[in-house]
Protein backbone atom coordinates (compact mmCIF):
# COMPACT_ATOMS: atom_id res chain seq x y z
CA UNK A 1 0.00 0.00 0.00
CA UNK A 2 2.81 2.38 0.88
CA UNK A 3 4.67 1.63 -2.37
CA UNK A 4 1.51 2.36 -4.32
CA UNK A 5 1.17 5.76 -2.64
CA UNK A 6 4.80 6.61 -3.31
CA UNK A 7 4.42 5.56 -6.96
CA UNK A 8 1.29 7.68 -7.34
CA UNK A 9 3.04 10.63 -5.68
CA UNK A 10 6.03 10.34 -8.02
CA UNK A 11 3.70 10.03 -11.02
CA UNK A 12 1.84 13.16 -9.90
CA UNK A 13 5.06 15.14 -9.52
CA UNK A 14 6.26 13.98 -12.96
CA UNK A 15 2.96 14.91 -14.64
CA UNK A 16 3.05 18.33 -12.92
CA UNK A 17 6.65 18.89 -14.01
CA UNK A 18 5.77 17.91 -17.57
CA UNK A 19 2.87 20.39 -17.52
CA UNK A 20 5.11 23.19 -16.27
CA UNK A 21 7.73 22.32 -18.89
CA UNK A 22 5.13 22.46 -21.68
CA UNK A 23 3.73 25.70 -20.29
CA UNK A 24 7.13 27.37 -20.26
CA UNK A 25 8.30 26.06 -23.65
CA UNK A 26 5.14 26.44 -25.76
CA UNK A 27 3.44 29.60 -24.49
CA UNK A 28 5.00 32.99 -25.28
CA UNK A 29 6.46 34.90 -22.32
CA UNK A 30 4.02 37.79 -22.71
CA UNK A 31 1.07 35.42 -22.33
CA UNK A 32 2.67 33.91 -19.23
CA UNK A 33 2.97 37.38 -17.69
CA UNK A 34 -0.71 38.04 -18.44
CA UNK A 35 -1.62 34.66 -16.93
CA UNK A 36 0.41 35.43 -13.80
CA UNK A 37 -1.34 38.80 -13.53
CA UNK A 38 -4.74 37.12 -13.77
CA UNK A 39 -3.78 34.54 -11.13
CA UNK A 40 -2.46 37.20 -8.73
CA UNK A 41 -5.57 39.31 -9.34
CA UNK A 42 -7.79 36.31 -8.66
CA UNK A 43 -6.06 35.63 -5.33
CA UNK A 44 -6.29 39.31 -4.30
CA UNK A 45 -9.98 39.53 -5.25
CA UNK A 46 -10.77 36.23 -3.51
CA UNK A 47 -8.87 36.93 -0.30
CA UNK A 48 -9.42 40.68 -0.12
CA UNK A 49 -12.99 41.06 -1.38
CA UNK A 50 -14.94 37.81 -1.62
CA UNK A 51 -13.88 36.16 1.64
CA UNK A 52 -14.71 39.19 3.85
CA UNK A 53 -17.95 39.65 1.92
CA UNK A 54 -18.95 36.02 2.48
CA UNK A 55 -18.11 36.29 6.17
CA UNK A 56 -20.18 39.47 6.48
CA UNK A 57 -23.12 37.95 4.64
CA UNK A 58 -22.82 34.87 6.88
CA UNK A 59 -23.14 37.05 9.97
CA UNK A 60 -26.16 38.83 8.49
CA UNK A 61 -27.82 35.57 7.42
CA UNK A 62 -27.39 34.13 10.93
CA UNK A 63 -29.73 36.87 12.19
CA UNK A 64 -32.54 35.73 9.87
CA UNK A 65 -35.06 33.31 11.40
CA UNK A 66 -34.15 29.66 10.70
CA UNK A 67 -37.32 29.04 8.71
CA UNK A 68 -36.49 31.68 6.10
CA UNK A 69 -32.73 31.19 6.26
CA UNK A 70 -32.60 28.33 3.74
CA UNK A 71 -34.42 30.43 1.12
CA UNK A 72 -32.05 33.34 1.64
CA UNK A 73 -29.06 31.00 1.41
CA UNK A 74 -30.44 29.44 -1.77
CA UNK A 75 -31.00 32.90 -3.27
CA UNK A 76 -27.48 33.97 -2.38
CA UNK A 77 -25.96 30.86 -3.93
CA UNK A 78 -27.98 31.33 -7.13
CA UNK A 79 -27.09 35.04 -7.27
CA UNK A 80 -23.41 34.18 -6.80
CA UNK A 81 -23.49 31.59 -9.57
CA UNK A 82 -25.27 33.94 -11.95
CA UNK A 83 -22.74 36.66 -11.17
CA UNK A 84 -19.77 34.34 -11.68
CA UNK A 85 -21.17 33.30 -15.06
CA UNK A 86 -22.55 36.66 -16.23
CA UNK A 87 -19.70 39.04 -15.37
CA UNK A 88 -17.10 37.40 -17.64
CA UNK A 89 -19.64 37.12 -20.45
CA UNK A 90 -20.52 40.79 -20.18
CA UNK A 91 -16.89 41.86 -19.84
CA UNK A 92 -15.84 39.87 -22.90
CA UNK A 93 -18.82 40.79 -25.06
CA UNK A 94 -18.04 40.79 -28.81
CA UNK A 95 -14.65 39.16 -28.21
CA UNK A 96 -15.80 35.66 -29.12
CA UNK A 97 -15.73 34.20 -32.63
CA UNK A 98 -18.99 34.14 -34.55
CA UNK A 99 -18.83 30.35 -34.89
CA UNK A 100 -18.16 28.85 -31.47
CA UNK A 101 -17.86 25.25 -32.63
CA UNK A 102 -14.33 23.90 -32.56
CA UNK A 103 -15.24 21.09 -34.90
CA UNK A 104 -17.76 21.44 -37.67
CA UNK A 105 -20.74 19.23 -36.95
CA UNK A 106 -23.18 17.44 -39.17
CA UNK A 107 -26.24 19.42 -38.14
CA UNK A 108 -28.52 17.72 -40.66
CA UNK A 109 -27.61 14.33 -39.21
CA UNK A 110 -28.17 15.59 -35.68
CA UNK A 111 -31.54 17.06 -36.61
CA UNK A 112 -32.53 13.81 -38.30
CA UNK A 113 -31.55 11.85 -35.20
CA UNK A 114 -33.48 14.26 -32.96
CA UNK A 115 -36.59 14.05 -35.14
CA UNK A 116 -36.34 10.25 -35.20
CA UNK A 117 -36.09 10.01 -31.41
CA UNK A 118 -39.02 12.41 -30.95
CA UNK A 119 -41.11 10.50 -33.50
CA UNK A 120 -40.36 7.13 -31.88
CA UNK A 121 -41.13 8.30 -28.36
CA UNK A 122 -44.25 10.30 -29.25
CA UNK A 123 -45.65 7.59 -31.54
CA UNK A 124 -45.30 5.04 -28.77
CA UNK A 125 -46.88 7.38 -26.23
CA UNK A 126 -49.75 8.18 -28.61
CA UNK A 127 -50.45 4.50 -29.17
CA UNK A 128 -50.31 3.77 -25.44
CA UNK A 129 -52.64 6.68 -24.61
CA UNK A 130 -55.16 5.55 -27.21
CA UNK A 131 -55.01 1.99 -25.84
CA UNK A 132 -55.66 3.31 -22.32
CA UNK A 133 -58.68 5.27 -23.59
CA UNK A 134 -60.05 2.18 -25.36
CA UNK A 135 -59.49 0.07 -22.24
CA UNK A 136 -61.29 2.64 -20.07
CA UNK A 137 -64.21 2.70 -22.49
CA UNK A 138 -64.27 -1.11 -22.65
CA UNK A 139 -64.19 -1.30 -26.45
CA UNK A 140 -61.93 -3.14 -28.88
CA UNK A 141 -62.30 -0.97 -31.99
CA UNK A 142 -62.69 2.82 -32.07
CA UNK A 143 -64.66 2.62 -35.31
CA UNK A 144 -65.99 0.13 -37.86
CA UNK A 145 -63.82 1.42 -40.72
CA UNK A 146 -61.06 -1.15 -40.11
CA UNK A 147 -62.75 -3.77 -37.90
CA UNK A 148 -60.51 -6.12 -35.93
CA UNK A 149 -57.52 -3.80 -36.18
CA UNK A 150 -58.55 -1.23 -33.57
CA UNK A 151 -60.39 0.96 -36.01
CA UNK A 152 -59.23 3.98 -37.95
CA UNK A 153 -58.14 5.81 -34.80
CA UNK A 154 -55.64 3.04 -34.05
CA UNK A 155 -53.88 3.94 -37.31
CA UNK A 156 -53.86 7.69 -36.60
CA UNK A 157 -53.05 7.85 -32.86
CA UNK A 158 -49.28 7.71 -33.37
CA UNK A 159 -49.43 10.31 -36.12
CA UNK A 160 -51.56 12.70 -34.05
CA UNK A 161 -49.19 12.50 -31.09
CA UNK A 162 -46.11 13.00 -33.28
CA UNK A 163 -47.13 15.91 -35.51
CA UNK A 164 -47.08 18.69 -32.90
CA UNK A 165 -43.65 17.98 -31.33
CA UNK A 166 -42.05 17.49 -34.75
CA UNK A 167 -43.56 20.75 -35.96
CA UNK A 168 -42.27 22.58 -32.86
CA UNK A 169 -38.74 21.28 -33.37
CA UNK A 170 -38.75 22.18 -37.05
CA UNK A 171 -40.28 25.57 -36.36
CA UNK A 172 -37.77 26.62 -33.70
CA UNK A 173 -34.61 24.90 -34.97
CA UNK A 174 -34.98 25.07 -38.74
CA UNK A 175 -37.44 27.73 -39.85
CA UNK A 176 -36.40 30.58 -37.51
Amino acid sequence: MRRRRIALGVAGVLVGAFGIFRLLTEIPFVNLVVLAGWLIGAVVIHDGVLSPLVLGVGVLVSRIPPRARRYVQFGLVVAGLVTVIAVPLIARRHSQPTVKAILLRNYAGGLTLLLGVIAAVMATLGDLCESVIKRDLGIKDMSQVIPGHGGLMDRLDSLLATVAPIWLVLHYLVFT
